[in-house]
């Protein structure tokens, strides 16, 4: 890093920014965003491509600057100085799903900005090695044990176009933890990445979603889903929810097309039963055929 760039990026912990800094940018938020980012790639110890990087999401960034109110007017400074050429933006996550940006500074393209706003600052020669290794400080969740890089490499050959894209409140691991689904003990976690990574996030969370609503919720039956999506080779949650619906009606036709048992009534139950008139009794007869006498009433 060029140390005249001191001139204007502070390594201070406060957002402190440089008036001409501001005046260059015509904006004193645009300013601070650059200045926070320039804070942490300089304590940073990810070093990729020989260049030391920072991570976040653009929510973690918000909590960072207070008084802007929308992480879409924040996305448009880090787009503004992306399209500037100031920023880089990588991505060296360790499971695919993830889509959490990183980020760094080019001091040369940033040097080159500053004096086409008129400061005639000289380039000074850095030769130190930049590797600086500090451990980051932790005012946003940089260093929260989150899934960004505390999970080991799993199966590279997942072609990402294939997955639905994970929004950003699409996180399997913390919708796990929330919804109180063991996905870590023993050989839970290895099993829970490996279908994360086959199916995405996406549908990883419609799974446990769909277990949460379960009579008896848990790592059994949260497995029983991610299998039958994937044996079913649902690739999206909209496919997977109507492939729900099509299982919902299906059961209502059942239910629909079964009669019901009818208990078949005798017929001195039924309405209007008449009972049949009495037989009369024939004499009885000897053997002979004669008439018996009758029997005296009394």
């Amino acid at each position: 890093m060029n140390p005249t760039i001191n001139k204007f990026l502070l390594d201070d912990t406060p957002i402190v920014v440089q008036p001409k800094l501001a005046e260059l940018f015509k904006s004193l938020d645009e300013a601070a965003v650059l200045q926070q980012i320039h804070y942490w790639v300089s304590r940073s110890d990810k070093v990729h491509d020989d260049l030391k990087w920072t991570y976040n999401t653009m929510e973690d960034w918000l909590k960072q600057f207070p008084w802007i109110k929308s992480t879409r007017t924040l996305k448009r400074y880090f787009d503004d100085l992306v399209d500037k050429g100031i920023l880089k933006v990588g991505n060296f996550n360790k499971v695919k799903f993830d889509r959490t940006k990183w980020y760094t500074i080019d001091y040369d393209a940033f040097y080159d900005f500053v004096n086409r706003g008129g400061q005639n600052v000289q380039m000074e020669v850095d030769n130190s090695t930049g590797s600086n290794q500090t451990k980051l400080p932790d005012p946003s969740g940089q260093n929260d044990s989150t899934y960004t890089l505390d999970y080991p490499d799993t199966n590279t050959d997942i072609n990402p176009e294939e997955q639905e894209p994970a929004s950003k409140t699409d996180n399997p691991f913390r919708l796990a933890q929330e919804l109180n689904i063991n996905v870590n003990g023993g050989t839970h976690s290895q099993i829970f990445i490996d279908y994360v990574n086959r199916l995405g996030a996406g549908l990883v969370c419609y799974a446990l979603y769909q277990t949460d609503k379960a009579d008896r919720p848990g790592w059994n039956y949260l497995l029983s889903i991610l299998n039958r999506l994937e044996h079913e080779k649902i690739k999206t949650v909209q496919q997977a929810e109507e492939q729900d619906q099509q299982r919902r009606q299906q059961n209502r036709r059942r239910s629909y097309g079964r009669q019901p048992r009818v208990e078949t009534l005798p017929e001195w139950a039924k309405p209007g039963y008449k009972p049949p008139k009495p037989l009369k009794s024939k004499p009885a007869l000897y053997s002979d055929g004669s008439k018996m006498p009758e029997m005296p009433k009394y």
